[in-house]
């Protein structure tokens, strides 16, 4: 009978042969993995960067659109009784937009400091201390948004004497005009949505009142509102004279709104809303964004000029607000490659000025939009 050989191992060569042969298909498989997963990385940061952009773009043309709404036609002539400027927000209700444009140094606008009706040349304030103590991104613009919601509560009853300064009356306020009907309380059916503290308008499509409630009470489906003096709530009214009676008139909600780049709590650059002094993140990885104003310099509802906010002749002549934001990607070493993309901070009609571009392997894109303040148009 023949004897039958059996395999008793490998020689060294041929476990040499194997191992590398293993070790070539598990590189392969591997670098497949690593591929696949930087890719994967690569297109969700892409993705996440358009939604943050398209929801920060929406969010900005939602609010800048109704700006300097009063509750009927453009002309409305607004009286505010308000303790302006005690806060990070004001309701500077003569202007529906306003903004800050940052220098380099400061946050800058334009302002009629001589009082005399115009902007003339020179005439530049820096953002209040207020302001610049929540910590606003250097570089960065700072939009500040003014309008009213809501129109469906009437006034029913708004009684008072008329008193003049020169019969005896006062007023804390010098910028307001005294003469007219003291009257502290109105009345409207129904309980409107109103609360204490609330700062609302009140229009009859000729003038409009700001101020703020100081006491709300609903009985028996009337609602009768209280704007004294001498309440704790911020800012207060400075005055009780609303300078006539609003019978048939609207009572709106007012609000004011600061946008701007800060840090959040990660230490990332996001888009923040200030809404009655409370701030609110609204979109993170937002990290520079830039506003140029429209003016209709000769009455032709036509935007003749595009300027910065330390530029603008005249606020009530803004018709239009262009926008561009940087949004960037949560992860950094994204790309193989840097990436250099810029702002046109100074609107010189490029970013080649020093400071305008960055550079680095993040996932970056610009947004730019251009909004129509339809109160200011129609």
């Amino acid at each position: 009978m023949k004897s039958m050989t059996k395999q008793s191992g490998l020689t060294l060569i041929e476990l040499m042969i194997a191992l590398a042969l293993g070790l070539m298909l598990s590189a392969g498989a591997l670098m497949m993995f690593i591929g696949n997963k930087d890719t994967a990385t690569l297109q969700e940061q892409y993705a996440r960067v358009q939604e943050n952009g398209r929801f920060a773009t929406d969010i900005l043309m939602r609010e800048i659109r109704p700006a300097g709404f009063s509750g009927c036609g453009k002309d409305v002539t607004i009286t505010n009784t308000l303790n302006i400027g005690t806060g990070i927000e004001d309701f500077a209700f003569s202007r529906g937009v306003y903004g800050y444009h940052h220098n380099g140094t400061n946050w800058v606008v334009s302002e009629d400091t001589s009082n005399n009706g115009i902007i003339e040349s020179g005439e530049i304030t820096t953002a209040p201390s207020t302001l610049t103590a929540v910590s606003p991104l250097a570089g960065t613009d700072i939009l500040m948004i003014r309008t009213v919601s809501g129109g469906d509560c009437r006034v029913q009853k708004h009684n008072g004497a008329s008193v003049s300064k020169s019969s005896g009356g006062s007023c804390a306020c010098s910028r307001i005009k005294c003469n007219g009907p003291v009257a502290a309380s109105m009345e409207f059916s129904g309980q409107c949505g109103l609360a204490d503290g609330d700062i609302v308008m009140v229009s009859d499509c000729i003038d409009a009142a700001l101020f703020q409630l100081t006491n709300v009470n609903t009985t028996s489906g009337t609602t009768k509102v209280v704007h004294n003096t001498g309440s704790s709530t911020t800012p207060g009214n400075c005055t009780k004279q609303l300078g006539k009676l609003y019978v048939g008139g609207s009572v709106m909600k007012a609000q004011s709104y600061i946008f701007m780049i800060r840090n959040n709590a990660n230490g990332d650059p996001a888009l923040y809303r200030y809404n009655n002094g409370t701030a609110e993140e609204l979109v993170e990885g937002v990290e520079d964004m830039q506003f140029v104003f429209g003016e209709d310099t000769d009455g032709d509802n036509a935007v003749d000029t595009y300027v910065l906010a330390n530029q603008v002749l005249d606020w009530d002549n803004v018709i239009s607000v262009r926008l561009d934001l940087m949004v960037r990607s949560f992860r950094d070493n994204v790309l193989q490659v840097n990436q250099s993309l810029g702002l046109d901070r100074n609107n010189d009609g490029d970013t080649t000025d020093t400071g305008e571009t960055v550079t680095n392997r993040r996932v970056k894109q610009v947004f730019s939009t251009t909004v129509v303040l339809r109160n200011k148009t129609s």
